[in-house]
């Protein structure tokens, strides 16, 4: 297939790693994630996604596709690896921190708290074969782990509105309002990800039998020891 190319490589711990590299091999600076689970629904979705990303403030933030199950929410976003990725976790796209889901949860919150987040017009469609099978540990764990990271995306979200800004007041502004937006994003989380009809949800087909990546184990370890922390300085 013409402009794509097919890269074998060993199998990683989480999912942020397999995108992570799968960004450092791609060759135009505006860079997407997918997976096999959506169909994009337009043949002409770079031309439109490229219109989406002209828009962003001098090029910083985040574009993603419109996905009708979950409206005005980046299921799969775009940016720039010269501006925004740089400014991430690691200068990564995604951060190594969790085994599955939250990536683009991540990304999300970061563009709502700094208001540099576009829905494109083109959108995708999730496939009925492949779509919504989830098998996850320990998700009460990371859930509750990405609710206490929320603090490196708003330091994320600061730094893409200077970035963008400069000395602008409408700069200042928006940094004077970054807690207003992490609240928002705070309860937004606590009702959707952190209920037990979310739990029971994304449970419910299990885990039992599948693959477990050998260092999961010390993965799970380092995060509770983090989360115990947080709990005794919270305290």
């Amino acid at each position: 297939m013409p402009g794509v190319r097919v890269i074998v490589g060993p199998r990683r711990m989480c999912q942020a790693a397999y995108y992570n590299y799968l960004v450092t091999q791609a060759t135009h600076d505006w860079v997407g994630i997918f997976a096999d689970d959506y169909t994009v629904d337009q043949e002409d979705w770079a031309e439109i996604m490229e219109t989406t990303l002209a828009a962003l403030p001098g090029g910083y933030g985040y574009g993603y596709f419109h996905d009708p199950m979950y409206p005005f929410f980046a299921t799969y976003p775009f940016m720039s690896k010269s501006k925004t990725m740089p400014l991430h976790v690691d200068g990564k796209f995604l951060p190594e921190f969790f085994p599955f889901l939250f990536g683009d949860t991540w990304i999300n919150e970061t563009g709502v708290m700094a208001t540099f987040i576009l829905p494109s017009k083109a959108s995708v469609t999730i496939n009925p074969e492949t779509g919504h099978i989830h098998k996850f540990r320990d998700l009460r764990m990371w859930s509750d782990f990405f609710h206490v990271t929320r603090p490196l995306r708003a330091e994320i979200a600061d730094k893409l509105i200077r970035a963008a800004t400069g000395d602008h007041e409408i700069g200042h502004q928006l940094v004077a309002s970054i807690p207003e937006r992490t609240a928002l994003v705070d309860r937004l989380f606590r009702n959707s990800s952190m209920t037990e009809e979310f739990y029971e949800r994304m449970e419910k087909n299990g885990w039992e039998g599948e693959y477990v990546h050998p260092e999961y184990e010390a993965m799970k370890q380092r995060t509770l020891k983090f989360l115990e922390m947080n709990r005794r300085d919270a305290a």
